[in-house]
C-alpha cells in the first residue's frame, strides 16, 4: 500500500468507528466489552489492510471483521449468562448493520437540516447540547426568561424533527 492509499485507509477506519462500536454494542449489550472488541476489531482491520480492495464497501468489510471479533469474544465470555447465543448474534447482525446504515443516513440529513437554521439557532443548540449548558445558564447569559429558552429549543427541535422526517436529500425547511 502506498502513502496515499494508507491515508485513505486510515480515513475509512476513522469514519466507521462510531458505527462499528454501535454494531458491536448491539450484539454484545455491554459497553465496556464493546469498547474492548472495537479495539480488537481495529487491530484486525489494520493488520488486514493489504487484503482490503479499494472501491469495495469498506463498512460491510469492517462489520464482517467486527462480527468475527464479537463471536471470538463471545466464546471467551461463555461463562456469563448475559451473553447472546451464537444463533442470536447471527440473527441480530444483519439487522444491526441495516439499522446503523439508516442511522448514518439520518445523521447526514440532520446535519443538512441544522445548516438551514439561523446562526442564532445553531448557537443556541451548540450551547445546550455541545457544551451541556442548562437553559437557565443560557437564559442568564442572553438576559431572557428561562421559559423563552425552553420554548425556542422546543421549536428548533420540532423543526429539525420535521425536516429530518421528510423524504428526499434536499431539505428546504426554514425555521422561524
Amino acid at each position: 500500500m502506498d502513502k496515499q492509499q494508507t491515508e485513505q485507509y486510515v480515513g475509512l477506519i476513522l469514519q466507521v468507528q462510531s458505527r462499528i462500536y454501535a454494531y458491536i454494542l448491539s450484539l454484545i449489550a455491554d459497553p465496556v466489552a464493546a469498547q474492548d472488541i472495537l479495539q480488537e476489531t481495529n487491530l484486525v482491520i489494520w493488520r488486514k489492510a493489504d487484503e482490503y480492495e479499494f472501491g469495495t464497501n469498506f463498512n460491510a468489510w469492517a462489520y464482517r471483521i467486527a462480527l468475527f471479533q464479537v463471536k471470538a469474544a463471545r466464546k471467551r465470555m461463555m461463562r456469563d449468562r448475559l451473553v447472546f447465543s451464537e444463533e442470536m448474534v447471527n440473527v441480530l447482525a444483519p439487522e444491526a448493520e441495516t439499522q446503523l446504515e439508516d442511522i448514518q443516513d439520518r445523521m447526514l440529513l440532520l446535519r443538512k437540516c441544522m445548516n438551514l437554521l439561523t446562526l442564532k439557532q445553531q448557537g443556541l443548540l451548540e450551547q445546550r447540547y455541545t457544551f451541556g449548558r442548562t437553559a437557565g445558564e443560557i437564559a442568564r447569559e442572553l438576559d431572557r426568561p428561562v421559559a423563552s429558552i425552553h420554548q425556542t429549543l422546543y421549536r428548533i427541535r420540532l423543526a429539525l424533527m420535521e425536516c429530518v422526517g421528510r423524504s428526499g436529500d434536499n431539505p428546504t425547511y426554514q425555521t422561524t
